[in-house]
């Protein structure tokens, strides 16, 4: 994928939606919303997780993708996965799945 020119408004729009956000449902809101308009798909997540403050953790989805029991669960073991591990190491070669499984 990569981002032209036309894409700029659609990718300004959505870092403004973001910045605007002043609640956390706003932000799930703006994020879902982003998400749904720049990554064309059935299917899409984001997790953000911190190592040292859990209770911060997030997980954004496509709605109807996942169960409130997956969304807990993958939040509960977001700092397990590979990709996570490296980040959370501060491994700079860290950049996609790929490189750790």
């Amino acid at each position: 994928m990569s981002v032209g020119l036309r894409d700029y408004p659609l990718l300004f729009k959505v870092i403004e939606n973001l910045c605007s956000a002043r609640t956390p449902r706003e932000v799930q809101q703006a994020t879902v919303e982003g998400l749904a308009g720049v990554v064309a798909g059935d299917c899409y997540d984001l997790v953000l997780f911190g190592s040292s403050m859990p209770e911060n953790n997030a997980f954004f989805a496509k709605p109807g993708t996942y169960t409130e029991d997956e969304m807990r669960y993958m939040l509960e073991n977001a700092g397990k996965h590979p990709l996570a591990r490296a980040f959370l190491h501060e491994d700079p070669g860290a950049i996609s799945i790929s490189q750790r499984v």
